[in-house]
Parts: C-alpha cells; sequence; structure tokens
C-alpha cells in the first residue's frame, strides 16, 4: 500500500476543533464529499505538526492530533488586539442592504487591506451600525484537535499539481479578485 510522502496526491476527511481558554468551540470540517486535497511536499498550508503527522501513513490510517495552546501560538503567532477591528457595517452592503447571508456571526470573510493584499478576517459581533472583526488567526492560543483519516494515497498527476491561478487551493483557474473561491484559504 502507498505511503504519504512528496509528490503523492492525497485527500483527508478530517473535523478540526478549537477551543479556547473559556470553553467557547470553533470546528471545520472536510468530509467524504469535500475532501481536503493536496499534493503532499508541493503545496503549502498544512500546519507543520500535521504535515510530520501524515508522513508515512497509509489509504485509511486514523489522524488524531491534538495541539497545545502553546503549540498554536508557535504555529500561528501570538493574538494581537490590534488586529481586531471595528468596521462600519455599511461596508457590508449589497444594492443598499445588508449581508445577512454572508455576514454573520462566526463566518470568516476576505478582506483587503488599505494596501491591497487579502486578508481573513472572522465576525465576532454584528450591532445596528458596527461590524467587529477578528484578523488574528483563529487557532493561536487555543487547544486545536484534528481527528479523521486519510481517504486517499496516490501518485500525484500533472492535474493534482498546483496550477499557476490563483493558488488558493479551489479547483478554478482565475485571480482572487473575482471571489469564485471565497478568497484565498
Amino acid at each position: 500500500m502507498e505511503t504519504i510522502k512528496p509528490g503523492k496526491f492525497v485527500e483527508l476527511v478530517y473535523k478540526v476543533t478549537a477551543v479556547d481558554a473559556d470553553g467557547n468551540t470553533f470546528t471545520m470540517e472536510f468530509t467524504e464529499q469535500r475532501p481536503d486535497k493536496f499534493v503532499y511536499g508541493v503545496e503549502r498550508g498544512l500546519i507543520q505538526q500535521l504535515e510530520n503527522a501524515l508522513l508515512g501513513m497509509e489509504q485509511g490510517a486514523k489522524i488524531d492530533l491534538t495541539m497545545t495552546p502553546d503549540e498554536t501560538r508557535k504555529e500561528f503567532g501570538e493574538r494581537d488586539e490590534k488586529a481586531v477591528m471595528t468596521l462600519n457595517k455599511s461596508l457590508f452592503t449589497i444594492d443598499g442592504k445588508f449581508d445577512s447571508d454572508t455576514v454573520a456571526v462566526g463566518k470568516i470573510l476576505p478582506m483587503m487591506t488599505e494596501d491591497g493584499y487579502q486578508v481573513q478576517g472572522m465576525v465576532t459581533e454584528i450591532s445596528d451600525d458596527k461590524v467587529i472583526m477578528d484578523f488574528n488567526h483563529p487557532f493561536s492560543g487555543k487547544t486545536v484537535g484534528y481527528s479523521g483519516y486519510v481517504k486517499t494515497v496516490r501518485d500525484a498527476t500533472p492535474d493534482d499539481m498546483p496550477h499557476s491561478g490563483c493558488g488558493c487551493g479551489c479547483d478554478h483557474d482565475h485571480s482572487c479578485d473575482c471571489g469564485d473561491c471565497g478568497g484565498c484559504h
């Protein structure tokens, strides 16, 4: 059976659970229908501990990894209160109406800095006229667990290799300003 090593196409089915000191939980899941897909060692984006844990695993192997708050701070950086911003709600309107389908507490949204860089921020609060967003990494300083299994391990084909498009890991060939993939991950 093939094992995960550089150049192998990998699909993972797993759940990521982040818990802060107050017990608040954030969960993200890659399912059978929408697994996390990548070419190991070629595409960047996996946290180093998960990448290290996957090396040598076979199809069907279980993933069970927990990172402590100190480890997540090292991986994702220290929390910076200056990265929590209060924005005018009017920034999130379409045709004069607030976009409540897209902008909701807990949603991660792509935003642009004044310098034109794309960043990701989590909506933490919405009031009558303001939206508070946290641009810190959502896992920094939290206990983060990864649990699931390796769905696929095989040789990568040319079609599996990262394309020259936006580099966000989606299946579209575009630049990131079109919004088809919801922004870079």
